[in-house]
Formats: structure tokens, C-alpha cells, sequence
């Protein structure tokens, strides 16, 4: 049973982690997209948006440390 929650656990994060490389690489296109252009405004929505993703990688870090305990 226990080696099933864990599958069931690292399957999860292998999921999650695919959601947060595609949130970072949104913003590092993004990023050099409104440098290119000199848009300050899509600079500053994408700066904006780094907290969401700063969150999702802390949300991730604790998963993690608490999959450790499993």
C-alpha cells in the first residue's frame, strides 16, 4: 500500500513539474519577447506573474519534502 501512495505521489509531482517548466518558459519567452519590443507593459504583466509562479515553486518544494517523509 505504501508503495502505491508513493507511485501515485512521484506521478503527481512529475506532473506538477511539467506544469512549472512551462510556466518558467512562458516567462522567459515572454520576457525576451518584451525586451525585443521594448514593451513595458508586457514586461511588467510578466513581472507580475512571477509571483504566481514563485508560489507554484514553493507549492512544489513542500510536496516534495513532504513526499521525503512518506
Amino acid at each position: 500500500m505504501a508503495r502505491e501512495t508513493l507511485d501515485r505521489k512521484i506521478n503527481y509531482l512529475l506532473d506538477e513539474i511539467l506544469i512549472l517548466d512551462s510556466m518558467i518558459e512562458y516567462a522567459i519567452q515572454g520576457s525576451i519577447n518584451a525586451h525585443k519590443q521594448q514593451d513595458l507593459e508586457m514586461a511588467q504583466q510578466l513581472y507580475a506573474n512571477i509571483k504566481v509562479v514563485n508560489s507554484k515553486r514553493i507549492e512544489f518544494e513542500n510536496e516534495c519534502i513532504t513526499t521525503r517523509s512518506l
